[in-house]
């Protein structure tokens, strides 16, 4: 499963009742892996998908999470996507339980089976009937978001897998998580990256803690000065020789 390249718990959300709300702790994210569409599956009032249609959509967007197809139960945010001529499988980040607690009843709805399948919100851009009328094939859709559901229209879409674990440490953090869940980093270059995305947070501290931190502080106070000063160490590799002081005096001769 995709999910479970950046699972850190098989345990599932630790999201627990709190005098009638859900809560869980903010340094946590639950992340959702699911088939939500499977191709060339009739419905019930004979509606087929066809391999393929979403992706002009998806290349635009990313579907957001509801339940039922209820926009006031907006629950989380698609991340990525596998689509292949079978079916299309989708990881989304649920939002904060806290800021949204129908994300933290979603959660439970999914854990405990209630919610067991899933369902497409599109709008059809391209279709065409069979000769008998009996099947409408969807050529293009636009897709807009997927809802969690007891049933669902299209057979046999499933929750693949729910996992719950830290939330990333930093910006940074959170764009290689999301690289692993595409597929973009292998699980050994992922790991290489984090381990040396905070050891920069700590070489910033270590500069920051050495030299004057007020003029430290104002130095770096964009966001554009940051990247470029994570940038530079990213290249550095950590040279056992790299002393935090003379990185930063050097560089600020450099800007004079």
């Amino acid at each position: 499963c995709v999910a479970s390249q950046i699972r850190r718990s098989r345990s599932g959300p630790t999201a627990k009742p709190n005098g009638g709300r859900m809560v869980v702790s903010a340094s946590e994210v639950t992340v959702v892996e699911a088939r939500v569409c499977r191709y060339n599956a009739r419905t019930s009032s004979g509606w087929v998908f066809a391999p393929g249609c979403f992706a002009a959509s998806l290349e635009r967007r990313m579907p957001r999470l509801l339940l039922s197809h209820d926009w006031d139960q907006s629950v989380g945010q698609a991340i990525s996507f596998s689509d292949t001529d079978e079916h299309l499988d989708m990881v989304f980040e649920l939002d904060d339980f806290e800021r949204v607690p129908a994300a933290g009843l979603a959660s439970l709805a999914l854990q405990s089976g209630e919610f067991a399948e899933f369902s497409v919100g599109f709008h059809p851009v391209s279709e065409r009937p069979s000769d008998d009328g009996r099947t409408l094939t969807f050529l293009e859709a636009e897709l807009f978001e997927i809802s969690a559901t007891k049933k669902g229209a299209v057979p046999l879409t499933a929750l693949l897998e729910l996992s719950t674990g830290p939330a990333p440490e930093s910006e940074e953090a959170a764009r290689l998580a999301r690289m692993r869940v595409a597929g973009v980093l292998s699980s050994d270059e992922y790991h290489r990256r984090v381990d040396l995305d905070r050891d920069i947070d700590s070489a910033l501290a270590t500069v920051r803690r050495l030299t004057a931190k007020a003029e430290f502080d104002d130095y770096c106070n964009t966001g554009a000065e940051e990247e470029r000063s994570r940038r530079e160490l990213r290249f550095a590799r950590f040279d056992p020789a790299w002393d935090p002081v003379e990185w930063w005096t050097k560089r600020r001769e450099d800007d004079r």
